[in-house]
């Protein structure tokens, strides 16, 4: 009975009375069995069992403990099992305490810090670095939204949801404000469950690391991926076949486009291009742990297909936002005994940097660039504010959860809307249900206007074609400057714009017999393959222009570090008779994984060298010419060792 009345039950509650109160708000007398089973497997690890921070590890413990029961002979196999599946929800009976989430979140993270005995012991002094005055303005701001979501309106139904968390870090990873659900205490909508730590599908939220593993590897905000109708082959064997939100294709797009529009099918097409194991590898450097085995999620894991936290998430973007470094929120600035005895105090930081900060720079442009991301997300609205800001979106799939997530140089803030039972909600998007509460807890955070964005040494802003992201020709009327990695400046000349002579009268290509006064010039895109059905779905090529026949597999195995992504071995093309012969050119598209500096990879066409390149993309286009053509790969390194693939 002592022990059951003293020990410490997680959430703040010592002894079962305390801990039935604080978990589900009612006696212990009252406790339904699976009730009793969950409070029962507590003591053992209160912080990793707690049910509002941890619930899959407090439902895992709870049927332990029902296995057990059953076989000491308390219960039988039926009761067991109907225990394990009745559902929980959890909300305790108010008692006076402020920010009750953080504080329970606090509590746990004081007895890694000291030890639990020291805590059981009590008289410490906890400064934390909390920031009372915005933790108010917070969880008033959440309240509000969710209210104004729940009314209906001519264009829109109530939206069913009824939770929402957020996460307020300062530029060091201080966690300055926290909320996990609008109501602590509310049962009725399991307003224990703190859903900043709440595991959840993250949509695309998740995208801004794929592309920065994208710009780390060479490519640039400028480089074009195509946003057309896709399919990929799963590792069960099964197509996939992405969508975009709007329901559109938008063809051959850049990369801050897509990454500042959103655009589903052209962050699969990275992440194809990339590797799976990229995405993981890149969240797991900024503080995301819990995207799992890549495999079993496959490419929809750009689309945010695995699960992760709030505070993860907001950390990892803090992270982009200190320009790569790591950033480890926390909530204990300093822990005092009461004779004064300093046993925690909070390290001054050491950056930890885990990425190029110029790369963090790139994602940090797109995020922020209100230009770009108006085609999606209009020019005007809740991603808006008076200065500038970086941010993304995320929705799943049935609106199940809305995310938020920006900032500044000053703060990163994220946000979560939902509901904690996974209940989908009526047309939420993360524009409609988190982007007003980040926009409003933004302003709220910013005391004064905030620093721009700033550049870092060794980027340079050049002006490209718009399409294809080289350096523009004549033929180039849509020019715009973006930035790159030094070491990555564009060198090849766009190979998508041709300068076309055409006979005015009838629009067809001049001929030598088109007299001079009815010949006019215009520019002509060659479209790269891949894109190009999109191209004449919608009117922009004819479709005379040339497509691949047939294709196979290259005569590499898959292990070879020299590759060509195309064209493939086999693959046959027609030439066109009606369009002009040097506008029917192949894009050349090869991979290298011996790339290292003073390396050089040359393509060798019918045993001449036709291209050479020093550093990726190794990307060009070649006329297309009658009959046989044999394609081989040399990669000479700088020490002057050489490989070569199979031709």
């Amino acid at each position: 009975t002592l022990y059951l009345n003293e020990t410490y039950f997680g959430n703040l509650a010592y002894g079962v009375e305390a801990a039935s109160q604080s978990y589900f708000g009612k006696p212990a007398r009252e406790l339904s069995l699976a009730e009793c089973a969950l409070l029962a497997g507590l003591p053992q690890a209160p912080a990793a069992y707690n049910p509002v921070t941890h619930p899959d590890r407090a439902r895992e413990r709870q049927r332990t403990v029902l296995r057990l029961m059953q076989e000491q002979g308390y219960i039988d196999a039926a009761t067991a099992e109907r225990a394990a599946h009745e559902p929980l929800y959890l909300g305790g009976t108010p008692y006076s305490i402020r920010a009750p989430h953080a504080s329970v979140m606090v509590r746990d993270e004081l007895a890694a810090l000291v030890g639990e005995d020291a805590v059981v012991r009590g008289g410490l002094l906890v400064e934390t670095t909390m920031d009372w005055g915005l933790q108010e303005r917070v969880e008033a701001i959440v309240s509000e939204h969710l209210t104004q979501l729940q009314i209906p309106t001519e264009s829109a139904p109530p939206r069913r949801v009824e939770n929402a968390a957020v996460v307020a870090l300062d530029h060091q990873g201080a966690v300055r404000a926290l909320v996990g659900s609008p109501d602590y205490w509310d049962a009725s909508r399991s307003g224990a469950v703190n859903g900043a730590t709440a595991l959840r599908q993250p949509g695309s939220a998740l995208k801004p690391f794929t592309y920065a593993a994208a710009f780390e590897r060479g490519l640039a905000p400028a480089s074009p991926v195509g946003d057309v109708p896709s399919s990929f082959r799963t590792a069960e064997g099964e197509s996939y076949r992405p969508v975009n939100y709007d329901g559109r294709y938008h063809g051959l797009v850049s990369m801050r486009d897509a990454l500042a529009g959103s655009y589903n099918v052209a962050a699969v097409q990275v992440l194809n291009a990339l590797g799976v194991q990229a995405l993981p590898e890149m969240a797991q450097r900024l503080g995301i742990d819990t995207l799992g085995d890549p495999a079993r999620h496959g490419l929809a894991l750009t689309l945010g297909g695995a699960e992760v936290r709030l505070y993860d998430l907001t950390a990892a973007y803090a992270g982009l936002a200190a320009g790569g470094q790591r950033i480890v929120p926390h909530l204990i600035e300093r822990v005092t005994t009461s004779q004064g005895e300093v046993l925690y105090q909070h390290p001054a930081a050491i950056p930890q940097q885990v990425l190029d900060p110029r790369v963090a720079a790139l994602v940090t442009d797109v995020l922020a660039d209100d230009e770009a991301r108006a085609s999606a997300f209009g020019r005007t609205g809740a991603l808006n504010l008076p200065w500038p800001a970086a941010v993304k979106t995320g929705t799943t799939n049935m609106w199940r959860d809305n995310w938020t997530i920006g900032y500044t140089e000053s703060w990163t803030v994220g946000v979560w809307v939902g509901n904690a039972d996974g209940s989908p909600m009526e047309g939420a998007t993360g524009v409609t249900g988190a982007a007003p509460i980040w926009n409003a807890v933004m302003r709220a955070a910013h005391q004064s206007r905030p620093a721009p964005f700033a550049m870092p040494p060794g980027m340079s802003a050049v002006q490209v074609c718009a399409l294809s992201g080289e350096l523009p020709t004549e033929a180039c009327t849509h020019r715009r400057v973006d930035w790159f990695l030094d070491e990555h400046l564009p060198t090849a000349t766009c190979g998508l714009h041709r300068l076309v002579t055409l006979d005015a009268a009838t629009g067809e290509p001049a001929t030598e017999r088109t007299p001079l006064d009815r010949r006019v010039v215009r520019p002509h895109v060659v479209w790269p393959a891949n894109v190009l059905q999109w191209a004449i779905d919608s009117g922009l090529a004819s479709a005379e222009a040339a497509q691949p026949e047939a294709g196979g597999s290259l005569s590499q195995t898959a292990s070879s570090p020299l590759r060509l992504a195309t064209p493939q071995d086999g693959a046959r093309y027609h030439l066109s008779a009606t369009l002009p012969h040097e506008h029917q050119q192949l894009r050349v598209v090869a991979e290298c994984e011996l790339a290292e500096a003073g390396g050089r990879l040359s393509l060798e066409v019918d045993g001449s060298i036709w291209q050479q390149w020093s550093q990726p993309p190794y990307t060009a286009y070649w006329q297309l010419d009658e009959g046989s053509h044999d394609f081989r790969l040399i990669y000479r390194s700088a020490s002057g060792v050489e490989w070569s693939s199979e031709s």
